[in-house]
């Protein structure tokens, strides 16, 4: 996977959670690959990707950093729990994240189309991903730890 897509979604990723909520963040680790079923935390949103590029997107962390990002999209510190409306929530931080990626990628050339985001909340959810391996970009937010997951690939490439 080529590492100036890789970057395009931390580069969304930093932008919409800064620009849009308020939420400052940094690399806390270096990129590293995992198995596709490792990239499943406590709640993820997954997007599907096709196109140029083919694959998914997923966007992980624990139920209380969550929660701290849904209060933060929903403007409401005192949100008391993490339920469907911040799924909701989340679901669409992924849209705007991976739109945003998306756009970029378009403007490096390839042309790629988003699946409806999904939420999973569960601790140990299993999925078959489009590629066995995705690169996890671990990221420390001002409401606790996420990670950027992406496992893309070239249609008919391996």
């Amino acid at each position: 996977m080529d590492a100036v897509v890789i970057n395009q979604f931390l580069i969304a990723t930093v932008k919409v959670l800064h620009d849009h909520f308020h939420v400052d963040i940094e690399q806390s680790e270096p990129p590293h690959a995992i198995r596709g079923n490792d990239a499943l935390d406590e709640v993820t949103v997954l997007l599907g990707i096709t196109g140029d590029l083919e694959g998914h997107f997923l966007l992980g962390c624990s139920t209380p950093s969550a929660l701290g990002i849904a209060r933060n999209m929903m403007n409401n510190q005192d949100y008391p729990a993490f339920d469907d409306l911040c799924a909701s929530a989340l679901a669409e931080l992924g849209n705007m994240i991976a739109g945003t990626t998306m756009t970029q990628l378009a403007g490096l050339g390839h042309t790629c189309n988003l699946l409806p985001p999904y939420v999973l909340r569960a601790e140990h959810a299993m999925m078959k991903l489009a590629v066995p391996v995705v690169i996890k970009l671990p990221l420390k937010t001002t409401v606790g730890r996420i990670a950027v997951c992406i496992g893309l690939k070239e249609p008919g490439k391996g």
